[in-house]
């Protein structure tokens, strides 16, 4: 992702190409935080390097 960003990408669309998107395509039950689903996040400092 820092890369797709140092790049010009859009940080938006990159995170969720790198979240959202593999949750859908593999249908896994993790993810997207909809309405009773337990927290599944990390933080970070910035949103161009991405330090956890």
């Amino acid at each position: 992702m820092r890369r797709a960003v140092a790049l010009g990408h859009d940080v938006m669309n990159v995170l969720k190409i790198a979240c959202v998107n593999p949750v859908w395509h593999y249908k896994i039950n993790v993810g997207l935080l909809q309405v009773g689903d337990p927290a599944d996040l990390i933080v970070v400092k910035n949103l161009q390097d991405f330090t956890v």
